[in-house]
């Protein structure tokens, strides 16, 4: 999960020419990543996990959410860039 997550964040922020048609995956991602690191925190608290594998989960759940930031970040400045222009990407 996390390395799916995490290759969709990559080609919506990185690689894709039209990143803001990922908008909907990305904020589906941040909010998956923060259910997910919040439920490691909570596993970790409880003795259900490793400390040191649940906290390096959530390093990941963090990089991930800084990932979809950036992502949105992208989209956002193609979708101003749309509108000053007046175009439409396909």
């Amino acid at each position: 999960q996390l390395a799916a997550i995490g290759m969709v964040l990559i080609w919506a922020g990185g690689f894709s020419a039209t990143p803001e048609r990922y908008l909907g995956v990305v904020w589906v991602a941040i909010v998956t990543e923060i259910v997910d690191g919040i439920w490691d925190i909570y596993s970790v608290a409880g003795g259900l996990e490793e400390p040191v594998i649940g906290y390096a989960t959530v390093v990941i759940h963090l990089i991930w959410i800084f990932t979809a930031l950036w992502a949105l970040g992208r989209a956002r400045k193609e979708l101003e860039g749309e509108a000053a222009t007046g175009t439409v990407a396909a």
